[in-house]
Parts: C-alpha cells; sequence; structure tokens
C-alpha cells in the first residue's frame, strides 16, 4: 500500500463526487468553534443577571438587560484606555 500525503487525500475526496457527502459534512465541520467559551461568557452573564429574585423576566427583558451590561462595560473599557 502506497502512502499518501493529507494534502492530496483531500485534494482527491474534493473532486469526486462519490465523496460528496462526506465534503460536505467536513466543510460543516469547519464552521463550528473549537471552544464554547463565547457561550460560557453568554451563560455566565445571563446567570448574573436572571436571579432567583428576578426570575420572572421574560426573554425580551433579559436581552435588554445583558445589552445595557454590554454598553455599560464598553464604555468603562474605552474610558480605561484613555
Amino acid at each position: 500500500m502506497q502512502h499518501v500525503s493529507s494534502e492530496s487525500c483531500w485534494s482527491v475526496l474534493s473532486t469526486r463526487k462519490a465523496f460528496s457527502n462526506v465534503m460536505k459534512v467536513i466543510t460543516l465541520l469547519g464552521v463550528f468553534p473549537v471552544s464554547n467559551a463565547v457561550l460560557e461568557r453568554c451563560f455566565s452573564t445571563m446567570t448574573k443577571i436572571k436571579t432567583d429574585l428576578r426570575n420572572r423576566l421574560e426573554e425580551e427583558e433579559v436581552e435588554i438587560l445583558i445589552r445595557i451590561k454590554k454598553t455599560v462595560l464598553n464604555l468603562a473599557v474605552n474610558r480605561e484606555s484613555c
């Protein structure tokens, strides 16, 4: 059996119609983030805003409060950098 480099393997796979579904899946997998840190930060912010005392907040109210919190944090960061 002959050793094939990964570059030539991918070029062969990407040009053949027999593996078109495999290439679609591989292409879609490239979209997924390597880390879930952004998602974790979002949930952390939401947890800080929607506490047990504020558990009756509607989705729209939570979204508004998260936007306010982000705006305030951005203003604070901009002031520190000046």
